[in-house]
């Protein structure tokens, strides 16, 4: 490419959107075909003459939306025709006034964020098109230098940032350190995870999971309140109190939902998130329980260190930040003066966190 940066990014099924400055090129996924540079104007005949695009993104309901000169406008795809009654102004959309917009992308977990002056993100409201909360670039995309020039993610999943030429790719698997995993089956299909999620403030967390990938997260508070309803729980999976009766009653604890059934007429509990699902047997159930002191143990030794990762995990990200290569991260990080080698935390942040993706 002859550019020497490029404006934005756009993947919409099987070609490429990029612009620079007032242009705009149209790539085949494969690489095989482009057309451009044409005018931005001459293909999206509702922008202005002499306007380019601030950060564009595909809405999961495949609307696309483009900031451009101080307005949103919402597109329709494919016609590529501006929806009624847009642009919008920020102030329309209670944006802030003079805010800078760099970048913005959906992440597969589908949410918005726009990355604004520089280092700052607004996680976005799809229903009204406003801001839900706001955030710092290190505290939701950690390793990404600030003042990134587009952001897109690509067909395969991955999400991929640029800042002028540099060129960065995001891991969004959630990196979890001190972990300590327990079978709840005998082979080890299912079982429950202790660790503390990497993000700023760090997060506790339980999760049930099996070897087919599917994963429940359950915060301490939910995992309490769990054990309490112990008994009742393992009272409502014994055959004899099930046998020939109606299926118990739900039971919600937080924003977990406990349902009781049967497969082939063995009692067995269901656990429903917003997110997932995970059905266990009697027997599992029982496994679950009986890790109770273990589970219990590990939270509280946790929380005496959340402090500790948080300080030392904000010192990484400032440490990565300020390295111009990023393959020579690892390497600064191993050099400076505050990583420990003795300390599980420092290596494993390190590793993890910074390793290769």
């Amino acid at each position: 490419c002859d550019l020497p940066y490029v404006d934005n990014v756009l993947v919409l099924k099987h070609n490429i959107f990029v612009t620079y400055r007032k242009s705009i090129w149209v790539i085949t996924i494969n690489g095989k075909r482009y057309k451009g540079p044409l005018a931005l104007n001459d293909y999206l005949h509702f922008l202005p003459a002499n306007v380019s695009i601030n950060a564009v993104y595909q809405r999961p309901s495949e609307e696309i939306v483009m900031f451009a000169n101080n307005k949103i406008y919402m597109v329709d795809y494919p016609s590529f025709q501006l929806k009624n009654g847009w642009p919008k102004t920020y102030s329309d959309l209670n944006f802030p006034a003079e805010m800078r917009v760099n970048a913005a992308l959906v992440t597969n977990r589908g949410q918005t964020y726009v990355i604004f002056d520089g280092d700052s993100v607004a996680l976005m409201n799809e229903c009204d098109m406003t801001i839900r909360e706001y955030h710092s670039l290190k505290a939701i995309f950690p390793g990404i230098p600030s003042s990134p020039t587009a952001a897109y993610r690509y067909i395969d999943g991955s999400l991929h940032f640029l800042q002028k030429r540099q060129y960065y790719k995001f891991n969004e698997t959630t990196v979890r350190i001190l972990e300590r995993r327990y079978p709840l089956t005998a082979t080890g299909y299912k079982y429950l995870t202790v660790g503390i999620n990497v993000k700023l403030p760090c997060e506790i967390t339980v999760v049930l999971g099996d070897s087919h990938g599917k994963e429940m997260f359950l915060s301490p508070t939910v995992w309490s309140e769990l054990i309490e309803h112990k008994r009742v729980i393992l009272s409502l999976l014994q055959p004899e109190n099930t046998k020939g009766k109606h299926a118990p009653s739900p039971i919600y604890i937080g924003d977990v939902t406990l349902h009781f059934g049967r497969i082939n007429s063995i009692p067995m509990l269901r656990l429903d998130s917003t997110s997932s699902r995970m059905t266990l047997s009697n027997s599992t159930v029982v496994n679950l329980f009986n890790l109770e002191y273990c589970v219990n143990r590990l939270i509280s030794s946790f929380d005496n260190v959340s402090d500790i990762i948080n300080k030392k995990y904000s010192r990484l990200l400032n440490t990565a930040a300020n390295v111009n290569d990023s393959t020579n991260i690892q390497k600064t990080m191993y050099e400076n003066e505050y990583f420990d080698r003795n300390d599980i935390i420092d290596c494993e942040l390190i590793a993890l966190i910074f390793g290769p993706n």
